[in-house]
């Protein structure tokens, strides 16, 4: 019976470990991908593909998605699948925003 507990207890550390270490590499991707969308987007301006009111737009976009991860992160809601896709898709649309054909709008996220 001491053997199966010590087995479960052990299980339960590496199901633990695991969602932790998962929710650690998701938090570092994001902030990879707002910064590299940063980059872009001063790009586009200094290559004139991109207003600087249209780079306003979307850096905002990106200083919102960075506070809600923030945000998400301090209160342990980053752990939820859900709110990890609703950051993602708010980072999808913002990148589709900066590489889009002129002809599409440029809107805020929030």
């Amino acid at each position: 019976m001491k053997k199966f507990s010590v087995v479960i207890c052990m299980l339960l550390m590496v199901v633990v470990l695991a969602s932790t270490s998962s929710s650690v590499l998701a938090q570092d991707k994001i902030a990879d991908d707002i910064l590299s969308q940063q980059r872009r987007v001063e790009r586009g301006v200094a290559e004139k593909w991109l207003t600087p009111g249209e780079a306003q737009t979307l850096m905002d976009n990106l200083e919102h998605i960075r506070s809600v991860h923030n945000r998400a992160v301090a209160d342990g809601s980053f752990q939820s699948e859900e709110v990890r896709r609703h950051i993602w898709g708010m980072l999808n649309q913002n990148r589709e925003m900066i590489s889009r054909d002129k002809r599409a709008a440029i809107i805020r996220l929030y």
